[in-house]
């Protein structure tokens, strides 16, 4: 069994496709409507990909999940989203459709940004 959980709402092969290039990783994909919940309350989740346009949720995404230090991906499907997503301090933005690959590279980097102290815009001060 995988030791980290990526959560998503993407129904995107290339989600699949990038955490399978991620040592000890699975995908686990839940409407969006539950992952603000999951985020909470799961444990093993190490990182989420959220794709949905609704901003309640997405919000309610990225809250719930830098409470438990948990980088937060949002995959864009305009720049409506991707204003969105920076607004809301997302660690990391990517468009759809996009490669396996530059979203593994996305995943990567928002790891990084957490495990520094990154909190999507400021740095944290302990």
């Amino acid at each position: 069994m995988s030791e980290f959980t990526l959560l998503t709402d993407a129904d995107d092969p290339a989600v699949e496709r990038a955490v399978a290039r991620l040592d000890d990783w699975m995908v686990e994909r839940l409407d969006a409507a539950e992952l603000p919940a999951a985020a909470g309350a799961r444990a093993g989740v190490r990182a989420i990909v959220v794709t949905t346009d609704d901003p309640s949720i997405l919000r309610e995404v990225v809250e719930r999940a830098h409470g438990r230090g948990i980088p937060v991906i949002v995959g864009c499907a305009d720049d409506i989203a991707r204003r969105r997503a920076v607004e809301l301090r997302a660690e990391e933005w990517y468009r759809c459709p996009s490669t396996p690959e530059e979203i593994e590279q996305r995943i990567r980097a928002a790891l990084g940004r957490i495990a520094c102290g990154y909190d999507g815009g400021q740095i944290i001060d302990e």
